[in-house]
């Protein structure tokens, strides 16, 4: 579930439009994250959240930051789920 939901959500806030869209996908994006223990994706968003509620604006960098860090957690995951034993036999 967390793999489709950092997924969908990476992919709209790289789309939107506004800073209240913005702030949407970073906050479900961070409460994913800290949901599974992904500690720095979790900050990178919080960053931001923070950033925008203090008005800045949208810094495309820092979306990158976010969409990397959580390719690399999704990679994470995969690798762990992969590498788990088979307990249904």
């Amino acid at each position: 579930m967390f793999d489709e939901v950092v997924r969908v959500n990476v992919l709209r806030l790289e789309e939107a439009t506004s800073v209240p869209d913005v702030q949407r996908h970073l906050h479900t994006i961070r409460g994913a994250s800290v949901g599974v223990g992904a500690w720095g994706l979790a900050q990178h968003a919080h960053i931001m959240e923070v950033e925008l509620r203090d008005g800045a604006e949208v810094n495309a960098e820092h979306i990158q930051d976010i969409r990397m860090s959580a390719e690399e957690v999704r990679a994470f995951i995969a690798e762990r789920i992969a590498a788990a034993p088979d307990y249904a036999d």
